[in-house]
């Protein structure tokens, strides 16, 4: 079973941040709850009512609580006897989709407008498919990474880096997501050690991937893991930074790539307009707009050409990552990771 660590007051800022983008008043056609930035969420969803003339409601997670506090909210209106508000989930990441589709709450769907997305970008049962993803790079801020360039997870420990390296908190969002990943490839023992090893070799601990990325991006760190969007922002501001895809040596574990994913809720009031947004969600028309967009995703399809600030599929090797194995390593990511933070 999912443990419920979102506090009450985390739930209560979930709720106050949701949006309308149906006229005031008026009851919603279709309820979409999203863990992917409200920047991307509010054209995107606008230009589906445009085009369709279905109004939406839309709720968002905090940053601080990113994936993790609407799974919380999810599982609470998912639960026996709960009545569910949501019709579709729009989740920045793979793993705690995984979760709620385990525990019951979403809804299998074989979207017409999905079957030509690859089976590496779809649950096999129907309960989510990609319209998107994102690459866990390392930003590195060039002038400071010019005598010594990282290339892999393990340079974060490295005494070479001391005191230079960065990363968001792994406590919700993709960051979380990416190490319970990296632990379900490496194993336990060696995940642990190298957690423990980066910490005390003096790396920060962002309160995000944006602000880690700002960071570098003005030369306060040297390097630090962050997805490609927020990468891709820094370099558009101007700044002298690089994207380094880690670990693409031999025997290395691959840059971690995570999926964004599209889901329906189980039981959601709205369903006939849930599957519609569903399949405007993962089109090809959507998922082109999106890797043209600010979150420049990665596209899923071969034939989608990559938008002006997203990388392409084939510039580099991609770990292989069983994200149902992989969901099942977030509690012990969580339980290190607070443990880590509370010590420092």
């Amino acid at each position: 079973m999912v443990r419920r660590i979102a506090p009450f007051a985390a739930l209560l800022a979930l709720v106050a941040a949701g949006l309308w983008l149906a006229l005031s008043g008026e009851s919603p056609d279709v309820v979409c709850y999203a863990s992917v930035d409200d920047e991307v969420v509010r054209p995107m969803l606008e230009r589906f009512r445009a085009e369709t003339g279905l109004r939406v409601k839309v709720e968002v997670d905090t940053e601080a609580t990113k994936s993790i506090g609407m799974a919380n909210r999810l599982l609470k209106e998912g639960r026996p006897g709960a009545r569910p508000r949501a019709d579709v989930y729009w989740n920045n990441e793979p793993a705690w989709t995984v979760r709620l589709a385990d525990a019951g709450v979403l809804e299998p769907y074989d979207s017409p407008a999905a079957r030509d997305i690859p089976a590496a970008f779809r649950d096999p049962a129907g309960l989510w498919v990609a319209n998107g993803a994102r690459a866990r790079v390392l930003i590195a801020h060039s002038p400071s990474v010019a005598a010594a360039r990282p290339s892999s997870y393990l340079d974060l420990a490295d005494p070479r880096f001391k005191d230079r390296a960065a990363i968001a908190r792994p406590l919700a969002g993709t960051t979380l997501t990416h190490l319970a990943a990296l632990r379900s490839l490496v194993g336990a023992a060696e995940f642990e050690r190298w957690l423990r090893g980066a910490a005390g070799n003096g790396v920060a601990f962002a309160s995000g991937n944006g602000s880690l990325a700002r960071e570098v991006g003005r030369g306060a760190r040297a390097f630090g893991f962050t997805d490609t969007d927020d990468f891709a922002a820094r370099r558009a501001a101007g700044e002298s930074v690089e994207a380094v895809f880690p670990d693409q040596g031999e025997g290395q574990v691959g840059t971690f790539v995570l999926p964004v994913t599209v889901a329906l809720v189980r039981g959601g009031p709205h369903p006939e307009a849930a599957r519609r947004l569903y399949d405007w969600l993962v089109s090809p028309a959507t998922e082109a707009a999106l890797s043209a967009s600010s979150y420049a995703t990665i596209p899923v399809r071969p034939g989608t050409p990559p938008g002006p600030q997203a990388v392409a599929p084939a510039t580099f090797r991609a770990a292989k990552v069983d994200w149902r194995e992989a969901s099942k390593h977030v509690d012990a990511v969580l339980d290190l990771a607070r443990s880590i933070l509370e010590s420092k």
